[in-house]
């Protein structure tokens, strides 16, 4: 039992120290992971500075804890140990095993305390690392997690040959709702605008809010031509929703950019021809798809002129 004790030991310190690993890596991470150079995001919602060193305190107190309830156990064991050395008795003996028994017994108990303390401060790192993941206002994921996750696509097109295409959707005239209608009617729209995006999203596909107007979705497993019939399915989505603002239906649309990966592409490449698409569809009267690949010919009968090759 002697030996048990020792091994759950040993396996709380080390999820002590996983969890404050995890939370250090998520203070940390913007500094790691830099963002992509494209526009200047909004700042974004996260746990700040006073709850992450809350949380640390707290993990750290709890790996003293694990600390202080082994050395009182060891202790005893030495005093039960002496006491044996010191009597050749088996009556004595007899007692001494019922004082290690008690001993470990104590031990588990300790430790079995301090397992829910730290599967509680875990689920606080968990909900740390999704907030600081996540769009306060549309409830998307924000840039950060874009970055992290168009990295982690790129590396399977590169050593894979796996297919996957970018998006970059623009809310069309979005100055004129917040001059028109007032800042809170355009954090509305834009929070309606996210949702239609999620839902419109195949399984697989990932939306993010880049910053401002702008999103951003992920298409892993999709060349040019899914990728044309994915975004004009957004834009429909969109056009089509009854957007309410001030009580009065407001039709809102969105101008779409698509850019397939290739195997060579560096985040900053891909983005920047979806960028470029984008441009194209802005300046060929919005409310469009733009693709810088050619699309079969397929591919552009479903979704007519939509498309705007260039």
């Amino acid at each position: 039992m002697l030996i048990f004790s020792i091994l759950w030991f040993c396996f709380i310190s080390g999820c002590v120290g996983c969890v404050i690993g995890l939370a250090l890596a998520i203070r940390f991470q913007h500094l790691a992971y830099p963002h992509t150079s494209h526009s200047t995001p909004e700042p974004e919602a996260g746990p700040n500075r006073d709850e992450i060193k809350a949380l640390l305190r707290s993990l750290v107190e709890i790996n003293s804890q694990v600390d202080a309830q082994v050395g009182r156990h060891t202790d005893r064991i030495s005093e039960i140990t002496e006491s044996m050395d010191q009597s050749e008795q088996s009556e004595p003996l007899a007692q001494t095993a019922k004082l290690l028994v008690a001993a470990n017994q104590q031990l588990q108990i300790d430790l079995v305390q301090t397992r829910f303390e730290l599967a509680h401060q875990r689920e606080l790192v968990d909900s740390f690392k999704q907030e600081s993941n996540t769009d306060a206002l549309t409830k998307l994921m924000n840039r950060r997690a874009f970055d992290s996750e168009l990295r982690e696509q790129l590396e399977k097109v590169a050593t894979t040959e796996a297919k996957v295409s970018l998006l970059f959707v623009d809310i069309d005239y979005f100055k004129n709702i917040n001059d028109i209608h007032g800042h809170l009617n355009g954090d509305q729209v834009l929070s309606t605008v996210a949702e239609c995006l999620k839902s419109s999203l195949y399984t697989g596909a990932s939306a993010f809010r880049y910053g401002g107007e702008e999103f951003a979705v992920i298409l892993p497993g999709s060349d040019a031509a899914r990728a044309v019939q994915a975004a004009e399915h957004v834009r429909r989505t969109i056009e089509r929703h009854r957007h309410m603002v001030d009580g009065q239906e407001l039709t809102v649309t969105v101008s779409i950019g698509i850019a397939e990966a290739l195997p060579t592409d560096t985040c900053a490449a891909l983005i920047q021809r979806s960028d470029q698409a984008l441009f194209t569809a802005k300046n060929s009267g919005r409310n469009r798809c733009g693709v810088l690949e050619s699309v079969p010919v397929n591919a552009s009968a479903i979704i007519g002129s939509a498309v705007v090759s260039c």
